[in-house]
């Protein structure tokens, strides 16, 4: 309910979880099951996690090793390599497929490593795997700020469509107190803290922690001001 400036979260039988005047949503692409931000143009990516049994060679490692994929050093004799990359399928089974793709890209890259890692086999040990899904958008970037109010921007800024870049558009309206932090993809664990700093800067009227051209780019406007511009008319040559 943003017209009382008090948001209601409900669970799945409609009863009341919780109330606030500032709702936080940070879910991911569930935000797409939502009826104020089902707009948002975001991709569920799914990356399987193979972990690998340490041998008496590769428990030597002490860093993590970046390449196509990646592989850490081991934690209770345990590696950790990953991962794959694809849009989002079935509901989070383990694959033996994916295993080997991920075992295939350390031998393609650190062959070497692949073979420390080779048991009395012939090949590394997959002891175990996990599954996880990304939330992508089409440009990469992060979804941070406030969230639009759609009819507003169909309406008010639908000359748009026809070429009219007029500077005196009214002022964008968003819903008070509703504000997004999704689509963080493969990075969010550098990405999420400045993103929390840009939001909780909204929602106190503070300055910025970032500068103008990096806000912009990340609020969650940019989408519905695209698809209104592309949703010009062509014109027959």
């Amino acid at each position: 309910d943003s017209r009382s400036r008090v948001w209601r979260i409900l669970g799945a039988a409609g009863e009341l979880l919780a109330e606030s005047d500032v709702v936080i949503i940070a879910a991911s692409s569930d935000a797409l099951r939502l009826s104020q931000t089902w707009f948002l143009p975001l991709k569920r990516i799914r990356g399987q996690v193979s972990d690998l049994q340490q041998t008496a060679e590769s428990g030597g490692l002490r860093t993590v090793l970046c390449f196509d994929g990646y592989l850490t050093p081991s934690v209770g004799w345990q590696h950790s390599l990953g991962a794959t990359f694809d849009q989002a399928e079935g509901d989070g089974q383990i694959l033996a497929r994916d295993n080997e793709r991920n075992l295939q890209s350390l031998l393609s890259c650190e062959p070497k490593v692949y073979q420390a890692l080779c048991s009395e086999q012939g090949k590394p040990e997959v002891t175990n795997a996990r599954v996880g899904f990304r939330c992508h958008t089409p440009d990469y970037l992060p979804v941070v700020g406030p969230v639009p109010d759609l009819a507003f921007y169909n309406q008010e800024y639908a000359p748009l469509a026809k070429g009219q870049y007029r500077h005196l558009y009214p002022d964008a309206q968003y819903l008070d107190g509703l504000y997004l932090n999704v689509g963080h993809g493969s990075r969010g664990i550098t990405s999420a803290p400045i993103s929390a700093e840009i939001i909780a800067s909204y929602i106190n009227s503070e300055p910025h922690p970032v500068n103008e051209a990096l806000r912009v780019a990340l609020h969650p406007a940019r989408f519905p001001i695209k698809k209104i511009i592309q949703s010009s008319p062509t014109v027959d040559a």
